[in-house]
C-alpha cells in the first residue's frame, strides 16, 4: 500500500506543468502574429515561398521560412476555427514540454521536481505566447528527454536515435531554432567520449541522425544552414541594440523573470558542486545559461536544461520546496490573472485586438502610393496585401533598410519625397514632424498608430489630433486593484507622448494620469 505522501508524488510534476499551461492561455497580441498569419494564407495560395512578395525592395529578398509548417496551421486554425484553437494548442504544446523536462530524470523528490518547474514557469512565463518557438520548447525538451532515457537505461538507444530523428524533421519545419536539437547530440557524444560511456556509438548516431533529419525541409542544404545564418545576422549590429528581445535580460532591470533565474542557476550550480546530476544536462546547463542572459528569448532554453538537471539529481523528500513552490505557484498564476506580471500579454482565448493599429491601417486599403511604415505595422499592411518598406521578418528585411527604418522614424534623416502614404507608431517623433510640418491629411488614428496620406497644402490643428486620438482611447478606465483585472498602461502612455511631441502638454499629462490610475509606476 502507498504510504501518503507516495500517493500525491504525481503533483511534483503535476503542479508545475499546470501553471505552464495557465500561463500559456494567453490572448494573441504578439508583433509577429500578422505577418505569420499572412505567411499561412500565402504558403497555402502559393506555394513555399523562395523569394519576398511583400518588401518594397529594388530586387526581391531571397525567403528562407522554416516556420512554414507553423504559419500554415496558425492560419487555417483561426481562419476556419477561431483563435481559441491556436492558443489552447500552443498551450498544450508548452505544458507537453515542461512535462518532459520535468520527467527527465526520475531521481528528484516530487518536491523538488515542483519547486524546479515553478522556477522554470516564472524563468519562462513571459515567453508563453502564441509564436513558433513553442515548438522548440517542446522538441528540445523531447530531446533532453530521450537522451536522458537512453544514458539510464531506459529506452534503447536504437529507439532513442530514431525518435530524435524524426523530432528533428518536424522541428526543422516548424522554428530556427532546430539547430539545437543537434546541438543537445553533440554535446552528449563529446560527454561519451571523454568519460568512454557505452553509448558513444549511439551519441555518434543521434549526431548523424539528427543533421540528416535537418535537411528534409523544402529548402535543403540551405534552410538546412539557416539557423547559423540567422544567428549571425539578428545577434549582431542594429537589430541587437533595437530588437527588445534580443537584448540581455539584465537590461530590463531587476524583475521577478530575472530572479527566478538566477536562482534557478544558483540552485543549479549548487548541485554541480556536490556533484549529484547527469553531466551532459550540468554541459547544457552552463550553454544555454550563457545564451540566455546574453539574449532574453533564450531564458526558456535554460529552463528546460535546468529542470531536466535538477531531475537527475539524488535529492531527498522535504517539506519546505513542496510548501515554497505551492506558494510561489499560486503568486505567479494571481499575478498573471490580474495582469500585474506583464503589461500586455493577458490570459484569455482570443485576438486582443487593442495591440494592434488596425483601425489606422485599415484606412489605407485602397491606397496606391509608396509607403512608407515603422516596423510592426508593417505587418498590418500585409494582411491587406499591400508592399511595405519594413516588417517584422527580419530575417529577409535588409538591416540596411532597417537602420534606414529607423533613421527616418527618429528624424536621423529626413523623409524622402518618392513617400506619399505613411503607418507609423503614434509616439514616434517622425509622426509629430509631419503633424506639425503640414503637407500631409490623417487618415486614421487610433491609440497605438497613425496613417497619413500626403495633401500639398494641408495643415493638421494638434487640437484636433488630441480629440480625434482621444475619441479612440477610454477616458474613464478602472483603477488599477489586486483583486481585478488590470489594464494595460501603454496606449495610455504612447498617446502621452505624441500629445507631448506636438506641444500639448495638458492632455498629455491627463494622458499619463491615466496610464498610472490603470497601472500605477513611477
Amino acid at each position: 500500500m502507498l504510504k501518503p505522501m507516495a500517493r500525491y508524488a504525481w503533483l511534483g510534476w503535476a503542479l508545475p506543468v499546470a501553471l505552464v499551461l495557465f500561463l500559456s492561455l494567453r490572448q494573441i497580441g504578439t508583433a509577429d502574429f500578422w505577418w505569420q498569419w499572412s505567411t499561412g494564407r500565402w504558403i497555402l495560395d502559393n506555394g513555399i515561398p523562395t523569394h519576398d512578395p511583400w518588401l518594397t525592395t529594388a530586387e526581391p529578398r531571397s525567403w528562407i521560412e522554416t516556420r512554414w509548417l507553423y504559419c500554415v496551421a496558425l492560419y487555417w486554425s483561426f481562419e476556419n476555427v477561431g483563435a481559441w484553437l491556436p492558443i489552447i494548442a500552443v498551450a498544450a504544446i508548452y505544458a507537453l514540454g515542461a512535462g518532459f523536462a520535468l520527467r527527465a530524470g526520475n531521481r528528484a523528490a516530487p518536491s523538488w521536481i515542483a519547486i524546479a518547474g515553478v522556477g522554470l514557469a516564472a524563468v519562462a512565463g513571459r515567453r508563453f505566447v502564441v509564436r513558433p518557438e513553442a515548438f522548440t520548447f517542446l522538441f528540445l525538451a523531447a530531446t533532453l528527454w530521450l537522451i536522458i532515457r537512453m544514458r539510464t537505461d531506459r529506452l534503447k538507444s536504437e529507439w532513442g536515435v530514431f525518435w530524435i530523428g524524426a523530432v528533428q524533421v518536424v522541428w526543422a519545419n516548424t522554428h530556427a531554432l532546430f539547430a539545437a536539437g543537434t546541438g543537445l547530440c553533440v554535446v552528449w557524444l563529446i560527454v561519451e567520449a571523454v568519460s568512454k560511456g557505452k553509448l558513444w556509438k549511439a551519441a555518434l548516431a543521434a549526431v548523424a541522425v539528427s543533421a540528416v533529419a535537418a535537411l528534409i525541409n523544402p529548402y535543403g542544404v540551405h534552410g538546412a544552414l539557416f539557423p547559423f545564418v540567422l544567428l549571425e545576422e539578428l545577434h549582431v549590429g542594429a537589430y541587437r541594440n533595437n530588437i527588445v528581445e534580443l537584448r540581455s535580460p539584465f537590461a530590463f532591470g531587476l524583475s521577478p523573470s530575472l530572479i527566478a533565474h538566477m536562482a534557478l542557476a544558483a540552485m543549479v550550480g549548487w548541485l554541480a558542486i556536490r556533484k549529484r546530476g547527469d553531466t551532459f544536462l550540468l554541459l547544457a546547463c552552463a550553454a544555454t545559461f550563457y545564451l540566455s542572459v546574453t539574449v532574453v528569448r533564450n531564458a526558456p532554453l535554460f529552463g528546460l536544461c535546468a529542470v531536466a538537471y535538477i531531475s537527475t539529481c539524488d535529492l531527498k523528500p522535504h517539506k519546505a520546496p513542496a510548501w515554497l513552490a505551492t506558494l510561489c505557484a499560486a503568486a505567479i498564476a494571481y499575478s498573471f490573472a490580474i495582469g500585474a506580471w506583464t503589461l500586455e500579454d493577458r490570459l484569455g482565448l482570443s485576438l486582443d485586438r487593442s495591440r494592434y493599429a488596425l483601425p489606422s491601417a485599415q484606412t489605407l486599403v485602397n491606397e496606391k502610393g509608396e509607403v512608407f511604415n515603422t516596423l510592426v505595422e508593417g505587418s498590418l499592411l500585409i494582411v491587406q496585401r499591400q508592399r511595405v518598406f519594413s516588417d517584422p521578418r527580419l530575417e529577409v528585411l535588409p538591416q540596411e533598410r532597417f537602420v534606414e527604418m529607423l533613421d527616418y522614424s527618429r528624424l536621423i534623416k529626413p523623409i524622402p519625397e518618392n513617400f506619399t502614404v505613411l503607418l507609423l507608431t503614434v509616439d514616434c517623433p517622425l509622426t509629430a514632424k509631419i503633424i506639425k510640418d503640414g503637407g500631409w491629411r490623417i487618415t486614421g488614428i487610433d491609440p497605438l498608430g497613425i496613417a497619413f496620406v500626403r495633401e500639398d497644402g494641408a495643415t493638421i490643428n494638434p487640437s484636433e489630433v488630441v480629440a480625434m486620438a482621444s475619441e479612440t482611447i477610454d477616458l474613464n478606465p478602472p483603477e488599477f486593484s489586486f483583486f481585478s483585472r488590470a489594464k494595460s498602461p501603454i496606449p495610455y502612455r504612447r498617446l502621452a507622448m505624441l500629445f507631448h511631441n506636438i506641444g500639448e502638454e495638458k492632455a498629455a499629462a491627463d494622458m499619463r494620469a491615466l496610464a498610472r490610475r490603470v497601472y500605477p509606476t513611477r
